[in-house]
């Protein structure tokens, strides 16, 4: 098999449980990762109903977090988007650019194991596109079911008002794949200290660019870190 078929194999049962290997694709690769997919997703789903999800403070903490966090959704949020001292740091973490690094980055780093021979890299990168994907599922699902109107119409509390500001995408996104490089680099202790002050960053700046609330912010972090987190490997 080439590198060519083994890099769409990966790509394909990157939904499905990391043990798959590039040389089992077959025509069956589709139907095994939407089985998959379908598995997580319910699993996900099922969370908040489920005792073992609550195991442990994190859940509670991150809970309380996200709810105190509407309280600074008016003047808080409202001074930190007028405030130009932040100019050039949403500069850097412009939208545009940190969206497109954190939607081609799970499929570059899979790639980047696959084309290299790299088997460990090739499950960094399959575990990175499955949480990113479902974490995508869960954020466009709340979106639709929320339809919050962005800062910049004036609606402090604007749900239901047509828009797609809860929860933050880009917050969720960065802080699954921080989980899910942390956990894959278990050993190595910096990683931790690289990828949380990163995904950390990126979420000030959805609310300092005035792009996002804090409780946009908060809620989009929660569902990145618990998908990253609870999602079996």
């Amino acid at each position: 098999m080439t590198r060519k078929f083994a890099l769409l194999a990966l790509l394909l049962s990157a939904l499905s449980p990391p043990a798959a290997a590039a040389d089992e694709f077959d025509k069956e690769a589709i139907k095994r990762a939407f089985e998959q997919a379908w598995k997580d997703q319910r699993r996900i789903w099922t969370a908040p109903v489920r005792k073992d999800s609550w195991e442990g403070n994190f859940p509670l903490v991150m809970a309380g977090v996200t709810g105190a966090s509407f309280a600074l959704d008016g003047e808080p949020a409202r001074r930190l988007r007028e405030n130009p001292d932040f100019e050039c740091f949403n500069e850097i973490l412009a939208s545009s650019k940190v969206g497109k690094i954190l939607a081609v980055y799970p499929v570059a780093a899979l790639a980047t194991g696959v084309l290299s021979g790299n088997e460990d890299w090739a499950r960094y990168g399959q575990r990175t596109a499955r949480v990113a994907f479902h974490t995508y599922v869960v954020v466009s699902a709340v979106r639709l079911a929320t339809l919050r109107a962005r800062p910049h119409t004036g609606h402090v509390y604007g749900f239901w008002e047509g828009g797609n500001s809860f929860p933050s995408g880009h917050s969720s996104l960065a802080w699954a794949m921080a989980v899910a490089a942390v956990d894959h680099f278990e050993g190595q202790r910096w990683v931790r200290w690289v990828v949380y002050p990163l995904a950390t960053a990126i979420s000030f700046s959805r609310v300092t660019s005035g792009n996002h609330f804090f409780s946009d912010v908060a809620a989009g972090s929660f569902i990145g870190f618990a998908v990253g987190r609870y999602l079996p490997r």
